[in-house]
């Protein structure tokens, strides 16, 4: 009897040392909405946002996250990568992508004032013949630069 129970907390005790373990591996399979070096249409101060690699599955899934860079960190010696849209692959995803805009309009237009706010960025458009109204994503990368995701179909 003192046996059976011997093996039963010592059972026990292995379960419950291996909760935490299990907990830690299920969170971590999770689905990430990263955002890489790549063109990208969100903006995250997460490096493992990555930015869309090059297409329009990777832009949409940035926007659905609905994660995007702290404009704060851009400095004048930040960095700044621009990515057309129309550079990106479409993968017959024309439409979703029109509606990952539309459904996340309100975060879009929210990233585009606060671009047109930060006048290091502005200036960083400008020079590269952007508006802030074109912007649809800006992404921290992992080593320090930003890519920003432009729109530039008609």
């Amino acid at each position: 009897m003192k046996t059976t129970y011997a093996i039963g907390a010592a059972a026990l005790l292995s379960l419950l040392s291996l909760a935490p373990a299990l907990a830690q591996s299920s969170a971590s399979s999770e689905p990430s909405s990263a955002v890489s070096s790549e063109p990208s249409s969100a903006v995250s101060s997460e490096p493992s946002t990555e930015a869309p690699k090059d297409n329009y599955g990777s832009l949409i899934s940035a926007l659905q996250a609905g994660k995007f860079a702290d404009l704060s960190t851009i400095t004048a010696t930040t960095t700044v990568n621009f990515v057309t849209v129309s550079s990106l692959k479409a993968n017959d995803n024309t439409n979703a992508l029109d509606n990952a805009l539309k459904k996340n309009e309100a975060a879009v237009t929210t990233l585009r004032t606060d671009v047109g706010a930060n006048t290091i960025l502005s200036e960083k458009l400008t020079a590269a013949s952007y508006t802030a109204d074109q912007v649809v994503a800006v992404i921290a990368e992992a080593d320090g630069s930003i890519t920003v995701v432009i729109d530039d179909r008609a």
